[in-house]
């Protein structure tokens, strides 16, 4: 397989934050370039996109680079409709797209990428490592809620635990305990979802409702041989 090595720049004179263009090589697709741009919304977002080398569009995500708080915000990851379906699905483009974010948040020394994940997308942002970082009460009762709901002998414990928390929030604790009871569901959801992964049971254990996720650089770093691996996979030459 030919490697294709980043290019890594900044976004344009007087903007320093640092971008990238990925050559990847698609077995029916041919060539693929994602490159990045300013995302001419008003709000100083970016968008990164895959395209043929026709110029048509295969997938984009527009996101924000906050280098003073050293934190970047996905706020939108979309694969063009018609590359949705179970027969396009081995493409891989939110696999490349992911990469490219990745790249970006080592190259602009970013300590965290959080997104608001769909409740149908949270299994495959786990899959590269996000974890759930909910804040809100109505969020944390959902995912209480899922894990008790959807059963399955191999989280009985979790469901068990989900239901304890749930019961206790229900006798109206004080703040504080209910603001430690969303960190405790942040822990459950993170175990929850990695059992489900693992028993390949995602299809019948669904979330209700979007969920906040994150990933961080100590995450990255202690998974480099896994990411490293996915940028071989794609002809990527660049390593953690």
């Amino acid at each position: 397989m030919t490697m294709f090595t980043p290019i890594i720049k900044p976004l344009c004179n007087g903007d320093s934050r640092i971008v990238n263009t990925l050559h990847t090589h698609n077995d029916i697709l041919g060539e693929l370039i994602t490159d990045t741009r300013i995302y001419n919304d008003g709000y100083n977002r970016l968008i990164s996109e895959i395209r043929n080398l026709r110029g048509k569009r295969v997938a984009h995500e527009i996101f924000s680079i906050d280098k003073e708080r050293s934190s970047m915000y996905g706020y939108y990851l979309e694969v063009e409709p018609e590359y949705r379906s179970s027969y396009m699905k081995g493409f891989r483009f939110g696999e490349i797209m992911r990469l490219s974010s990745l790249i970006t948040m080592i190259e602009n020394n970013i300590q965290q990428l959080e997104i608001l994940s769909k409740n149908t997308a949270v299994y495959f942002h786990s899959k590269y490592k996000f974890v759930p970082c909910i804040t809100g009460f109505d969020d944390r009762n959902n995912i209480l809620k899922s894990i008790i709901q959807n059963g399955g002998s191999f989280v009985e414990d979790l469901i068990k635990r989900a239901a304890e928390l749930l019961a206790k929030i229900k006798q109206n604790p004080p703040a504080a305990e209910q603001r430690e009871m969303v960190q405790q569901t942040n822990i459950l959801a993170k175990n929850y979802i990695a059992r489900v992964l693992e028993q390949q049971e995602q299809k019948t254990h669904p979330f209700i409702g979007a969920i906040d996720m994150k990933l961080t650089a100590e995450n990255i770093i202690e998974n480099k041989d896994f990411f490293n691996a996915l940028f071989k996979r794609h002809g990527i030459n660049y390593s953690i």
